[in-house]
């Protein structure tokens, strides 16, 4: 049995526990008040606003809600279960999405217990450098949507094609939540692209059984673009996107914070950022062509905003599960290879224990008050584990 399949549950557990403490922080965007009013006037007109039904020096502005189904759920939590529950349903969705990610780094891949170590380290500090965006908002659901398509696509390159089918209803619902859905098929394009030219210039020859692959693929990934647009405004959702990715090209100054670039005090991002691109470039001749496209494609989102951060550490960890299993410079001396897992252990804990001091110890970056108490549940959780 791979030595490292029996440690993939309490891995799991760890990850998931270490990021919903870093999510569970009471709400401090002030924004929530409008979405959660937004949400209360569609349910009582029952139709989405398509002017600006608030504002007294905007009244009646063509207004793109594209956020009107999270406003929606996000209110009939708040009138049945409360806010604090709407709190503890945001840091699942967080935690829930960096936990499927790490999931999806051990479809392909069988790590090995140091590898194991080594990518669960890395999900739960890409969590610690994130945290500035687990905010109660509508793009925790990006994160969800994603972790969805990273492990579909795992699953789909061990040829489970079926999970494939799970890709357009996903996408459908996830563009009524957030605009950031777009994301999900731009990867799937970006992934299919990346299986043509392996087959038309990879070194290895590929079976026939591929191109039925890259068919589905090709389908799945065309499917699943049509559902971005299926929402009340159409291709009027991307209206923000665009004119913020505009605004940014041309150099004016963004006048919205969440679409800057990650600044100097982001330093635990760019170390982070840094270490995977120096293990990349040292491990050429190990990755795939899909993993050097998904860290360009992250790259550049984390690059541009700093929105996208939690995002780029999604994206590569199952490309850091790919690369840490190849790395087996210590597993070639029996001398080394138990010190070794030693180290890895006493790293992994201490990434952990920051995850879990920094839950109570400050507030998330860019953000006002004191962090909920509540976190002292899954810190005690964390240590049983």
């Amino acid at each position: 049995m791979n030595p490292g399949a029996k440690r993939l549950p309490w891995a799991i557990a760890l990850v998931f526990v270490a990021v919903f403490s870093l999510a569970l922080f009471r709400i401090v965007n002030y924004d929530i008040w409008f979405l959660l009013k937004a949400g209360d006037l569609i349910l009582e007109t029952g139709r989405v606003p398509t002017s600006d039904p608030f504002s007294y020096t905007s009244l009646g502005t063509p207004w793109v809600m594209h956020e009107w189904l999270f406003c929606v759920i996000a209110e009939l939590v708040r009138r049945h279960l409360g806010l604090a529950l709407l709190v503890v349903l945001k840091a699942i969705i967080v935690a829930a999405a960096f936990s499927i990610a790490l999931t999806a780094a051990t479809i392909r891949t069988k790590l090995g217990s140091g590898a194991m170590i080594v990518t669960a380290t890395f999900v739960a500090l890409g969590a610690c450098a994130s945290r500035f965006r687990f905010l109660a908002r509508p793009h925790v659901v990006n994160f969800a949507g994603l972790a969805v398509f990273l492990l579909v696509l795992e699953l789909f390159y061990i040829n489970r094609r079926k999970w494939l089918l799970l890709l357009p209803p996903v996408t459908l619902v996830w563009a009524n939540m957030q605009a950031g859905a777009i994301i999900g098929p731009a990867y799937l394009w970006l992934m299919f692209g990346s299986d043509l030219v392996s087959a038309k210039f990879g070194r290895q020859p590929k079976p026939k059984a591929d191109h039925g692959g890259r068919r589905a693929l090709f389908l799945v990934a065309l499917a699943s673009t049509g559902p971005v647009f299926v929402n009340p405004y159409g291709l009027r959702i991307l209206d923000f996107a665009t004119a913020a990715i505009a605004e940014h090209g041309a150099g004016g100054g963004i006048s919205v914070m969440e679409w800057t670039t990650p600044g100097v005090r982001f330093k635990l991002f760019w170390a982070l950022f840094a270490v995977v691109w120096v293990v990349f470039l040292g491990s050429i001749g190990r990755w795939r062509l899909r993993d050097a496209l998904a860290l360009l494609f992250a790259s550049s989102l984390a690059v541009m905003a700093r929105r996208y951060v939690p995002i780029f550490f999604l994206l590569v960890t199952p490309s850091v599960g790919h690369i840490a299993s190849q790395w087996s410079v210590f597993a070639q001396d029996a001398r080394w290879r138990s010190r070794a897992r030693l180290l890895l252990q006493i790293a992994a804990v201490g990434a952990f224990a920051i995850c879990m001091v920094a839950t109570f110890a400050r507030p998330p970056p860019l953000c006002r008050g004191s962090v909920s108490t509540w976190a002292h549940i899954p810190l005690a959780a964390s240590t049983s584990l």
